[in-house]
């Protein structure tokens, strides 16, 4: 995935969620999370997701942050897996994250996503199969 593209997948999800709940409203940092096969079949796609919305993010608090904010990103390792992920997506929802970018395989997507879903918590997937965005989650975007 390109830089360009993942500045506007994060830039989107942030915008979405400006109006999706008061997650924006409170003080402190916005948190994105970050869900990917960060070890086992898929780490280098995984490692690569994260690092690009670390550089990001980086830059983004760089330049004085979002809305006058931070941005925090909070990573789970879902391994590939939707046991996993579905784990991950529980995790972050916690954690009080507004978006998450990933995961990256469609198993691992479809354990999380009705979780995301039901948190009202924006979720773009990298490398998932179409048929995701035929579900009906009005939280869920697909990249490829």
């Amino acid at each position: 995935m390109s830089r360009l593209t993942k500045l506007s997948t994060l830039t989107a999800a942030i915008l979405l969620a400006t109006g999706a709940g008061t997650a924006l409203a409170a003080d402190g940092p916005i948190k994105i999370g970050v869900q990917a096969p960060i070890t086992g079949e898929y780490a280098a796609e995984g490692q690569g997701i994260q690092n690009g919305v670390q550089l990001l993010v980086k830059q983004q608090n760089a330049a004085g942050g979002l809305l006058g904010r931070q941005i925090q990103v909070i990573v789970c390792d879902d391994e590939g897996k939707a046991s996993q992920a579905a784990i991950c997506g529980r995790k972050l929802v916690n954690d009080g994250v507004i978006a998450v970018i990933g995961t990256y395989t469609s198993g691992a997507a479809l354990a999380a996503a009705p979780i995301y879903s039901a948190a009202n918590v924006i979720q773009t997937s990298d490398g998932t199969s179409d048929e995701l965005t035929q579900r009906g989650w009005k939280t869920f975007f697909r990249n490829a």
